[in-house]
């Protein structure tokens, strides 16, 4: 896989006036998010994420670059509300699903109806 660097995260946002420190950072914490997300094993690396996981690690690190606060505003009329993010994380509801997906961990769960010698046992028939 490979990795999402400060400038590849420059390249994909357009922007001249960049802190690569800061863009370190986040794509750091968003690769650390994103092994939890998959359910890597503490000692994991970027290496251990699945091929597809680079576009959504630079699409979480570049939201978060140019909206630190993830705030939305919502216009009604003459009114306008800004909301913080509904959540701490840095990956939406579908960029979490599709890591999970890419890592094989589509279903929520599995529920196996058989003991697991009776599920050997026919596996033999």
């Amino acid at each position: 896989m490979n990795a999402v660097t400060p400038t590849d995260l420059q390249i994909y946002l357009g922007l001249t006036d960049f802190d690569t420190d800061r863009a370190q950072m986040l794509i750091d914490d968003a690769v650390d998010e994103a092994l939890t997300i998959i359910g890597a094993p503490a000692d994991a690396t970027y290496a251990d994420l699945p091929d597809r996981a680079s576009r959504l690690i630079r699409s979480a690190a570049g939201r978060i670059y140019l909206n630190r606060a993830g705030a939305t505003t919502v216009t009604t009329g003459p009114y306008a509300v800004t909301r913080p993010a509904p959540s701490g994380s840095m990956f939406s509801a579908r960029e979490t699903a599709k890591l999970r997906r890419a890592a094989g961990l589509s279903g929520a769960f599995a529920i196996h109806m058989l003991p697991a010698d009776v599920a050997e046992n026919i596996s033999t028939m």
